[in-house]
């Protein structure tokens, strides 16, 4: 807090309470922000130097669009199935970030409180470095769907020896061994995505220690291309018919200041990144 009152701020947002926060700061200047990168990130060796195996810090510089405060503070299931790996979080989506799961059409989605609590679910649950803000996922994703199996059930996979029948029971699932073949461990079935999405990021899902999608039932979801090219053309008509109205209002010689100028007008955006390593860990242990 000290550090950063020694430069111009647009603006400064911070997550939820807990015990990992995450401070999102805008820079006014992108030189100011590329000295503060590097301010905070001296700080963060110090600390290394001090407890080498606690690091306490985390920063990264972003681009204003890159860290996605111009987009709602909502990840839709397929951008969960495109961020997670098996091989990076043992546990899926375990956090202690509030997330209230609903389902819209045909689609479940995690509604945050704030694009800074997406930030950091993103920074702790992301298996790509280059996705981990809002705006890096909007940019750069690859969305994925989940498919039913044979019977018609969508499936997450546990390699515990055992999971609890009342954990069934309560939130709608259904516990099957796997084949032997496969391996130990089970499969949990749900009738519906609804319930399969907010299983993962409750209570009880987060006591168990190992838990993920069935990959063999995760697809590249085909309806992306056409869906983009129908953003693309909308976007096109509302600039044109913008574009049409500022001309006709008499605004042509601003209009065509303000686009001369857009280049140098652009601002950046500096990340100081999430807090507590432990948290960190617990949050996401790594295989």
């Amino acid at each position: 807090q000290l550090l950063v009152s020694n430069y111009s701020l647009m603006f400064r947002h911070q997550s939820s309470p807990g015990v990992q926060i995450r401070l999102d700061y805008c820079l006014t200047h992108p030189s100011q922000a590329r000295q503060f990168f590097v301010a905070v990130n001296s700080l963060s060796l110090d600390q290394s130097n001090c407890h080498p195996r606690a690091r306490l810090l985390s920063c990264i510089l972003l681009s204003d669009s890159e860290l996605g405060y111009q987009h709602q503070p909502v990840l839709t299931e397929q951008d969960l199935l495109a961020i997670q790996s098996p091989d990076y979080c043992r546990n899926l989506f375990r956090t202690s970030i509030l997330i209230k799961v609903v389902q819209e059409r045909n689609t479940v989605a995690y509604h945050f409180k704030s694009v800074t609590d997406v930030n950091r679910f993103l920074f702790n649950k992301s298996s790509s470095s280059s996705i981990r803000s809002l705006g890096q996922l909007r940019d750069n994703v690859v969305p994925k769907k989940m498919v039913p199996d044979k019977e018609g059930f969508y499936r997450l996979f546990s390699a515990e020896r055992k999971i609890s029948p009342k954990f069934g029971d309560k939130h709608k699932f259904k516990i099957k061994p796997r084949m032997k073949y496969y391996g130990d461990g089970f499969f949990l079935l749900f009738s519906n995505k609804f319930d399969l999405f907010k299983f993962l990021v409750c209570e009880d899902a987060g006591d168990i220690e190992h838990l993920q999608f069935d990959e063999t039932k995760i697809d590249k979801y085909e309806g992306q291309t056409e869906q983009i090219g129908e953003k693309l053309i909308s976007m096109s008509n509302k600039i044109d018919n913008c574009k049409e109205k500022r001309y006709e209002a008499g605004y042509a010689k601003d209009y065509l200041q303000g686009e001369t100028g857009v280049s140098d007008q652009k601002k950046y955006k500096s990340c100081e990144g999430d807090g507590v390593c432990k948290a960190q860990m617990d949050d996401c242990p790594v295989e």
